[in-house]
Protein backbone atom coordinates (compact mmCIF):
# COMPACT_ATOMS: atom_id res chain seq x y z
CA UNK A 1 0.00 0.00 0.00
CA UNK A 2 2.78 2.44 0.91
CA UNK A 3 4.26 2.19 -2.57
CA UNK A 4 1.11 3.84 -3.94
CA UNK A 5 1.46 6.88 -1.67
CA UNK A 6 3.52 9.94 -2.47
CA UNK A 7 6.62 10.54 -0.31
CA UNK A 8 4.80 13.34 1.53
CA UNK A 9 1.83 11.09 2.33
CA UNK A 10 4.17 8.33 3.51
CA UNK A 11 5.79 10.74 5.99
CA UNK A 12 2.39 12.03 7.15
CA UNK A 13 1.21 8.47 7.71
CA UNK A 14 4.23 7.79 9.91
CA UNK A 15 2.94 10.43 12.34
CA UNK A 16 -0.47 8.78 12.80
CA UNK A 17 0.53 6.31 15.54
CA UNK A 18 3.36 4.13 16.80
CA UNK A 19 2.40 1.17 14.60
CA UNK A 20 2.31 3.17 11.37
CA UNK A 21 5.62 4.81 12.31
CA UNK A 22 7.23 1.37 12.59
CA UNK A 23 5.64 0.22 9.32
CA UNK A 24 6.87 3.30 7.47
CA UNK A 25 10.35 2.91 8.96
CA UNK A 26 10.57 -0.66 7.66
CA UNK A 27 9.20 0.40 4.26
CA UNK A 28 11.73 3.23 3.87
CA UNK A 29 14.64 0.85 4.49
CA UNK A 30 13.44 -1.29 1.58
CA UNK A 31 12.13 1.38 -0.79
CA UNK A 32 15.14 3.68 -0.50
CA UNK A 33 17.96 1.16 -0.73
CA UNK A 34 20.88 2.51 -2.73
CA UNK A 35 22.39 -0.97 -2.99
CA UNK A 36 19.25 -2.20 -4.77
CA UNK A 37 19.49 0.76 -7.16
CA UNK A 38 23.10 -0.08 -8.02
CA UNK A 39 22.47 -3.85 -8.20
CA UNK A 40 21.47 -3.54 -11.87
CA UNK A 41 25.04 -2.51 -12.68
CA UNK A 42 27.34 -3.95 -10.01
CA UNK A 43 27.64 -7.01 -7.79
CA UNK A 44 27.17 -6.63 -4.02
CA UNK A 45 30.90 -6.47 -3.36
CA UNK A 46 31.43 -4.00 -6.20
CA UNK A 47 28.62 -1.80 -4.84
CA UNK A 48 30.46 -1.43 -1.52
CA UNK A 49 33.70 -0.77 -3.39
CA UNK A 50 31.99 1.86 -5.54
CA UNK A 51 30.69 3.73 -2.50
CA UNK A 52 34.22 3.71 -1.10
CA UNK A 53 35.36 5.21 -4.40
CA UNK A 54 32.66 7.88 -4.09
CA UNK A 55 33.81 8.75 -0.58
CA UNK A 56 37.45 9.13 -1.62
CA UNK A 57 36.88 11.13 -4.78
CA UNK A 58 33.70 13.13 -4.29
CA UNK A 59 32.04 11.22 -7.13
CA UNK A 60 28.28 11.79 -7.52
CA UNK A 61 25.40 9.86 -9.11
CA UNK A 62 22.72 11.93 -10.81
CA UNK A 63 20.42 11.89 -13.85
CA UNK A 64 17.80 9.17 -14.34
CA UNK A 65 19.31 6.86 -11.71
CA UNK A 66 19.01 9.40 -8.89
CA UNK A 67 15.47 10.34 -9.95
CA UNK A 68 14.44 6.67 -9.93
CA UNK A 69 15.83 6.32 -6.42
CA UNK A 70 13.63 9.11 -5.05
CA UNK A 71 10.63 8.31 -7.23
CA UNK A 72 10.70 4.58 -6.28
CA UNK A 73 10.41 3.50 -9.91
CA UNK A 74 12.62 1.70 -12.42
CA UNK A 75 13.26 2.93 -15.96
CA UNK A 76 14.43 -0.27 -17.69
CA UNK A 77 16.31 1.63 -20.40
CA UNK A 78 18.10 4.05 -18.05
CA UNK A 79 21.86 4.42 -17.63
CA UNK A 80 24.07 5.03 -14.62
CA UNK A 81 25.55 8.53 -14.86
CA UNK A 82 28.59 9.18 -12.67
CA UNK A 83 29.87 12.75 -12.28
CA UNK A 84 33.56 13.12 -11.43
CA UNK A 85 36.24 15.74 -10.88
CA UNK A 86 38.69 15.95 -13.81
CA UNK A 87 41.66 14.68 -11.80
CA UNK A 88 39.81 11.45 -10.93
CA UNK A 89 38.51 10.47 -14.37
CA UNK A 90 41.25 7.91 -15.03
CA UNK A 91 40.92 6.03 -11.71
CA UNK A 92 37.11 5.95 -11.84
CA UNK A 93 37.21 4.71 -15.43
CA UNK A 94 39.70 1.96 -14.60
CA UNK A 95 37.48 0.88 -11.71
CA UNK A 96 34.49 0.60 -14.09
CA UNK A 97 36.60 -1.49 -16.48
CA UNK A 98 37.30 -3.85 -13.61
CA UNK A 99 33.57 -4.61 -13.19
CA UNK A 100 33.06 -6.38 -16.55
CA UNK A 101 32.20 -3.22 -18.46
CA UNK A 102 33.98 -2.41 -21.72
CA UNK A 103 34.90 1.03 -22.96
CA UNK A 104 32.70 2.18 -25.87
CA UNK A 105 34.48 5.15 -27.46
CA UNK A 106 32.69 7.85 -29.38
CA UNK A 107 33.70 8.64 -32.96
CA UNK A 108 36.17 11.27 -31.76
CA UNK A 109 37.82 9.13 -29.05
CA UNK A 110 40.67 6.61 -29.17
CA UNK A 111 39.64 2.95 -29.05
CA UNK A 112 41.55 2.31 -25.81
CA UNK A 113 40.36 4.04 -22.65
CA UNK A 114 43.93 4.71 -21.50
CA UNK A 115 44.61 6.68 -24.69
CA UNK A 116 41.20 8.36 -24.75
CA UNK A 117 41.48 9.64 -21.19
CA UNK A 118 45.02 10.86 -21.82
CA UNK A 119 43.88 12.92 -24.80
CA UNK A 120 40.94 14.55 -23.02
CA UNK A 121 40.51 18.19 -23.87
CA UNK A 122 39.55 20.25 -20.82
CA UNK A 123 37.75 22.88 -22.88
CA UNK A 124 34.38 21.17 -23.08
CA UNK A 125 33.77 22.54 -26.57
CA UNK A 126 32.15 19.39 -27.94
CA UNK A 127 29.42 19.09 -25.31
CA UNK A 128 26.17 21.02 -25.06
CA UNK A 129 25.94 20.33 -21.30
CA UNK A 130 27.31 23.27 -19.29
CA UNK A 131 30.46 22.56 -17.32
CA UNK A 132 31.24 19.23 -19.02
CA UNK A 133 34.80 18.49 -20.07
CA UNK A 134 34.35 14.99 -21.49
CA UNK A 135 32.13 11.91 -21.40
CA UNK A 136 33.28 8.28 -21.35
CA UNK A 137 30.79 5.47 -22.05
CA UNK A 138 31.09 1.88 -20.85
CA UNK A 139 28.86 -1.04 -21.88
CA UNK A 140 28.20 -4.54 -20.61
CA UNK A 141 26.41 -7.02 -22.83
CA UNK A 142 23.33 -8.72 -21.37
CA UNK A 143 20.56 -10.93 -22.77
CA UNK A 144 18.60 -7.76 -23.56
CA UNK A 145 19.74 -4.19 -24.06
CA UNK A 146 23.36 -3.60 -22.96
CA UNK A 147 23.86 -1.92 -19.59
CA UNK A 148 25.44 1.50 -19.90
CA UNK A 149 27.54 3.47 -17.43
CA UNK A 150 28.71 6.95 -18.32
CA UNK A 151 31.43 8.97 -16.63
CA UNK A 152 30.70 12.67 -17.03
CA UNK A 153 33.88 14.62 -16.32
CA UNK A 154 33.32 18.12 -14.97
CA UNK A 155 35.49 20.99 -16.04
CA UNK A 156 35.57 22.15 -12.43
CA UNK A 157 32.97 20.60 -10.09
CA UNK A 158 30.38 17.81 -10.57
CA UNK A 159 27.70 19.96 -8.89
CA UNK A 160 28.29 22.68 -11.48
CA UNK A 161 27.23 20.20 -14.17
CA UNK A 162 24.20 18.96 -12.21
CA UNK A 163 22.94 22.48 -11.53
CA UNK A 164 23.23 23.14 -15.28
CA UNK A 165 20.75 20.38 -16.22
CA UNK A 166 17.91 21.18 -18.62
CA UNK A 167 15.25 21.23 -15.88
CA UNK A 168 14.71 20.79 -12.16
CA UNK A 169 13.29 17.24 -12.10
CA UNK A 170 16.77 15.79 -12.68
CA UNK A 171 18.51 17.91 -10.05
CA UNK A 172 18.91 15.00 -7.66
CA UNK A 173 22.21 13.74 -6.28
CA UNK A 174 23.43 10.55 -4.63
CA UNK A 175 26.69 10.91 -2.72
CA UNK A 176 28.47 8.13 -0.82
CA UNK A 177 26.49 8.73 2.37
CA UNK A 178 23.36 10.70 1.46
CA UNK A 179 20.92 11.39 -1.36
CA UNK A 180 19.52 14.85 -2.10
CA UNK A 181 16.40 15.94 -4.02
CA UNK A 182 16.65 19.70 -4.60
CA UNK A 183 13.02 20.28 -5.62
CA UNK A 184 11.05 17.52 -3.83
CA UNK A 185 7.61 19.16 -3.84
CA UNK A 186 7.65 19.94 -7.57
CA UNK A 187 9.40 16.72 -8.63
CA UNK A 188 7.85 14.04 -6.43
CA UNK A 189 4.45 15.51 -5.52
CA UNK A 190 3.39 17.68 -8.44
CA UNK A 191 5.36 16.02 -11.29
CA UNK A 192 6.45 19.43 -12.58
CA UNK A 193 9.86 20.47 -13.89
CA UNK A 194 10.98 24.04 -14.45
CA UNK A 195 13.20 24.55 -17.49
CA UNK A 196 16.56 26.20 -16.89
CA UNK A 197 18.59 28.51 -19.09
CA UNK A 198 20.62 25.52 -20.36
CA UNK A 199 17.48 24.03 -21.98
CA UNK A 200 17.37 26.88 -24.48
CA UNK A 201 18.53 26.51 -28.04
CA UNK A 202 18.22 23.70 -30.57
CA UNK A 203 20.79 21.22 -29.28
CA UNK A 204 19.57 17.70 -30.08
CA UNK A 205 20.50 16.25 -26.68
CA UNK A 206 18.60 18.96 -24.81
CA UNK A 207 15.47 18.42 -26.86
CA UNK A 208 15.70 14.64 -26.38
CA UNK A 209 16.01 15.12 -22.63
CA UNK A 210 12.89 17.27 -22.44
CA UNK A 211 10.89 14.82 -24.53
CA UNK A 212 12.10 11.86 -22.44
CA UNK A 213 11.01 13.32 -19.10
CA UNK A 214 7.78 14.61 -20.52
CA UNK A 215 7.03 11.02 -21.59
CA UNK A 216 7.82 9.91 -18.05
CA UNK A 217 4.99 12.02 -16.72
CA UNK A 218 6.58 15.37 -15.94
CA UNK A 219 4.98 18.63 -17.03
CA UNK A 220 7.68 20.91 -18.37
CA UNK A 221 7.31 24.58 -17.37
CA UNK A 222 8.92 27.37 -19.34
CA UNK A 223 8.03 29.93 -16.66
CA UNK A 224 6.21 30.28 -13.33
CA UNK A 225 2.75 31.75 -12.96
CA UNK A 226 2.42 35.08 -11.16
CA UNK A 227 0.78 33.46 -8.14
CA UNK A 228 3.92 31.35 -7.61
CA UNK A 229 6.28 34.29 -7.96
CA UNK A 230 4.32 36.77 -5.84
CA UNK A 231 3.34 34.84 -2.74
CA UNK A 232 4.05 34.87 0.98
CA UNK A 233 3.55 31.12 1.28
CA UNK A 234 6.57 29.70 3.16
CA UNK A 235 6.58 26.36 1.30
CA UNK A 236 7.12 26.81 -2.42
CA UNK A 237 7.66 24.26 -5.13
CA UNK A 238 10.35 26.48 -6.64
CA UNK A 239 11.84 28.60 -3.83
CA UNK A 240 12.96 32.02 -5.07
CA UNK A 241 15.90 32.53 -2.74
CA UNK A 242 19.52 31.46 -2.31
CA UNK A 243 19.78 27.66 -2.04
CA UNK A 244 22.35 25.15 -0.81
CA UNK A 245 22.64 21.39 -0.47
CA UNK A 246 20.73 20.18 2.57
CA UNK A 247 18.77 23.40 3.14
CA UNK A 248 15.18 23.34 4.43
CA UNK A 249 13.79 23.03 0.89
CA UNK A 250 15.91 19.96 0.09
CA UNK A 251 14.87 16.42 0.88
CA UNK A 252 17.92 14.47 1.96
CA UNK A 253 17.72 10.75 2.59
CA UNK A 254 20.59 9.34 4.60
CA UNK A 255 19.27 6.70 6.95
CA UNK A 256 19.02 4.11 4.16
CA UNK A 257 22.71 4.51 3.34
CA UNK A 258 24.15 3.40 6.68
CA UNK A 259 27.84 2.51 6.59
CA UNK A 260 30.90 2.10 8.76
CA UNK A 261 34.40 3.43 8.19
CA UNK A 262 37.12 0.82 8.60
CA UNK A 263 40.53 2.33 9.18
CA UNK A 264 43.93 0.91 10.04
CA UNK A 265 47.59 1.96 9.98
CA UNK A 266 48.15 -0.60 7.20
CA UNK A 267 45.53 1.02 4.91
CA UNK A 268 46.24 3.93 2.62
CA UNK A 269 42.58 5.01 2.78
CA UNK A 270 39.69 4.30 5.13
CA UNK A 271 37.15 1.86 3.65
CA UNK A 272 33.40 2.49 3.52
CA UNK A 273 31.58 -0.75 4.43
CA UNK A 274 27.83 -1.25 4.60
CA UNK A 275 27.74 -4.76 6.07
CA UNK A 276 28.36 -5.42 9.79
CA UNK A 277 29.74 -8.93 9.19
CA UNK A 278 32.25 -7.53 6.70
CA UNK A 279 33.28 -4.85 9.22
CA UNK A 280 33.97 -7.49 11.87
CA UNK A 281 35.94 -9.62 9.42
CA UNK A 282 38.05 -6.69 8.21
CA UNK A 283 38.75 -5.56 11.78
CA UNK A 284 40.15 -9.00 12.61
CA UNK A 285 42.21 -9.28 9.42
CA UNK A 286 43.63 -5.75 9.72
CA UNK A 287 44.50 -6.27 13.37
CA UNK A 288 46.56 -9.34 12.44
CA UNK A 289 48.15 -7.46 9.53
CA UNK A 290 49.06 -4.53 11.80
CA UNK A 291 50.70 -6.92 14.28
CA UNK A 292 52.70 -8.50 11.44
CA UNK A 293 53.91 -5.07 10.29
CA UNK A 294 54.92 -4.14 13.84
CA UNK A 295 56.82 -7.43 14.16
CA UNK A 296 58.69 -6.71 10.91
CA UNK A 297 59.63 -3.26 12.19
CA UNK A 298 60.87 -4.70 15.47
CA UNK A 299 62.99 -7.26 13.60
CA UNK A 300 64.55 -4.52 11.52
CA UNK A 301 65.38 -2.67 14.72
CA UNK A 302 67.09 -5.74 16.21
CA UNK A 303 69.13 -6.26 13.05
CA UNK A 304 70.28 -2.65 13.08
CA UNK A 305 71.27 -2.94 16.75
CA UNK A 306 73.23 -6.13 16.18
Amino acid sequence: MLSYLSPKDVLLLSRACHNTKQAVSCYIQVAYDINATLARFFTESNTSSFRTLQARMGTLISGSCALQFFDRVVYPDSDLDIYVYPQHRREVGNWILGTRFAFAPSRSQDLAFAHAVAHTENKGLHYAMPGVSSIFTFLRQTTGKPLKVQIIVARRSPMEVILGFHSTCVMNVIAYNKAYCLFPRATLEERRSLLTWSSQGRAKRRIEGLVKYSARGFRMLEFLEDNEVITSQPERSFPLKPRWMGDSDTWDEGAIMEFSLVDSPVLKYAIVVGNDDTVDYLDRVLEVKACEEQYKVSLCGLEDWS
